[in-house]
């Protein structure tokens, strides 16, 4: 075995608490082709982590090693179920639960070792090592801008699809992630001749569409309550000042003697109610008019309980909203 002069990636992440972008995707891409070279002898290495990842001093060489725990994809022991082998903050889910795996899980890893590489630390820990393997099966990482806030999104997309729990959802093979790592490393370097591949130019995360949705949200919230404020500091006219009425109670005859009216009588004296009473007649067809105070009234009123309704539902989705997704 030859002796290389080099340090571990661990050690490196424990004294720099984060990787310059250009290292991070150069690391990540000489990962990915020793693992891709691996499976395609048939090896899961099973242990993908810092500790188990060289760099040689001054060179860009990066060096997988401590193949230990690997096996042939077809051998029985893969396949065995109970059986759990590797380092606990950058297992599999299938390898925390001791399922059948195959080369998916190690690109599992490969996710963990680069958000390691943009943080400083595993994306899932816990005090103890069952505590470890729990979140990793069901629980999320932190998200990594909340730890390094300069880390691009399209960094963010690749890892977070490295780390999906169903290894389906992942990549299909480690070629694949180095082919993208190095279209993204070419557009750190030279951004305006190398654009980012297609996949990562519109996406948007699983985080981005919640935010985006509370805040729509908080838009409609507002905006029914400026309508709500603004319809009630307005006042119906007074339906006693329209001209029609006074010209209905201004003279004992109707306007238009030929209409149907309605027969109905006022005491003449406000103050009396024992006092004779004078008769007067109103059209039929303008009748209405002697309600429409009360009719605007109630349809003001039903409108104010539709908008208080709707009002109320959509804060109570708010409150949803953010108890479900923060």
């Amino acid at each position: 075995m030859p002796y290389v002069e080099c340090e571990s990636l661990q050690e490196r992440v424990d004294r720099e608490e984060g990787l310059p972008l250009e290292d991070i995707l150069r690391i990540g891409i000489e990962v990915a082709r020793g693992l891709a070279a691996a499976h395609d002898q048939g090896l899961v290495h099973r242990d993908v982590k810092p500790a188990n990842i060289l760099l040689e001093e001054d060179t860009d060489r990066v060096l997988l090693t401590d193949f230990g725990l690997a096996r042939a994809i077809d051998d029985a022991a893969l396949t065995r179920s109970g059986v759990i082998a590797g380092t606990p903050q950058y297992m599999s889910p299938e390898q925390a639960k001791g399922e059948a795996i195959d080369h998916r899980t190690d690109l599992f890893s490969l996710g963990s070792v680069l958000y390691a590489m943009c943080t400083g630390h595993p994306p899932f820990r816990a005090e103890t090592t069952m505590g470890v393997l729990r979140r990793i099966c069901d629980g999320t990482s932190i998200p990594l801008r909340e730890s390094n806030a300069t880390i691009p999104e399209w960094l963010i997309a690749i890892i977070d699809k490295l780390l999906e729990k169903a290894s389906v959802d992942r990549y299909e093979n480690a070629g694949e992630v180095g082919a993208l790592l190095e279209d993204c490393l070419a557009h750190v370097q030279h951004p305006t001749s190398a654009p980012l591949p297609a996949s990562l130019q519109t996406r948007r995360t699983g985080r981005d569409w919640k935010v985006f949705r509370l805040g729509a949200a908080v838009c409609c919230v507002c905006v029914l309550l400026t309508l709500l404020l603004a319809s009630r500091n307005t006042v119906p006219d007074d339906p006693s000042d329209d001209a029609s009425d006074t010209r209905a109670f201004g003279s004992p005859e109707a306007p238009n003697s030929g209409a149907l009216s309605t027969e109905y009588s006022v005491p003449s004296s406000q103050g009396d109610r024992s006092s004779p009473t004078t008769e007067y007649s109103v059209p039929r067809d303008q009748s209405h008019v002697l309600n429409s105070g009360q009719a605007a009234a109630d349809a003001d009123s039903v409108w104010y309980d539709g908008i208080e309704a709707d009002f109320y539902e959509i804060e109570f989705n708010l409150l949803r909203i953010e108890a479900t997704d923060f």
